[in-house]
């Protein structure tokens, strides 16, 4: 994706691809853009981008570094004249000054679902939000990821492929290091009983997939950040 010896910046602006397709700009470097969007761009493509730093507007070539299907792609910029990377460095330099903090203070979230589809909408929304995400696709993924990451809060569907929900729950719960870490069971089986089951378990709110789409998951984990 981007060179990871410059720091990046929460960077939430609209940009332009290909001088017709319109996407939101995640985050932003000296050396490049995460860009969110639901149209698939594949490593080494090379678009061209438009997008504005205050009152300076950015025309760059670059290169796709990564990309994740459904969500969007991390891109590396090739053709900034000299002005223009004086003024990409100048707008990060003053965002930096103002918030030392602003890069390390990122949230992290790590989203557990099996679902492709779902793992990919639920993605989406949260990075919408400013969220850094990782997600894993059955219980042992997650667990391994806790164990090497600093997460800030859990999102846990119940049906997952290898362990399940409950037993990832009691795993997390039984660990000293984790007990502590807000997790959201996000999950399609919305009966009273799962529900209850879910919170004895250790889980510190049930949110049903049936009534709460991403956007919404989104809001009800800000309020377990606060």
């Amino acid at each position: 994706m981007v060179e990871r010896k410059h720091r990046r910046i929460p960077f939430k602006k609209n940009v332009i691809i290909n001088n017709m397709i319109r996407a939101t700009a995640l985050n932003l470097s000296e050396s490049g853009l995460f860009i969110h969007t639901d149209r698939p761009f594949p490593v080494d493509y090379q678009p061209k981008i438009k997008f504005s730093l205050g009152e300076t507007r950015i025309r760059a070539t670059g290169i796709v570094r990564y990309c994740e299907s459904g969500v969007g792609f991390g891109m590396q910029f090739t053709g900034l004249d000299q002005d223009q990377q004086m003024a990409l460095r100048a707008y990060i330099r003053d965002i930096l000054e103002k918030s030392q903090s602003l890069p390390d203070g990122q949230r992290t979230v790590l989203l557990v679902e099996d679902s492709s589809i779902c793992r990919t909408m639920s993605k989406s929304a949260l990075l919408l939000e400013g969220y850094k995400v990782l997600s894993a696709s059955n219980g042992m993924e997650a667990l391994n990821i806790l164990s090497s990451k600093k997460i800030d809060l859990i999102v846990l569907d119940l049906n997952l492929p290898d362990l399940s929900g409950y037993k990832v729950l009691a795993m997390i719960r039984t660990n000293p290091i984790w007990q502590k870490t807000p997790i959201l069971v996000y999950s399609a089986r919305a009966c009273e009983g799962e529900k209850e089951k879910a919170i004895v378990a250790g889980a510190n709110e049930f949110i049903s997939k049936s009534t709460t789409p991403p956007k919404n998951l989104a809001e009800r984990i800000k309020v377990h950040l606060k």
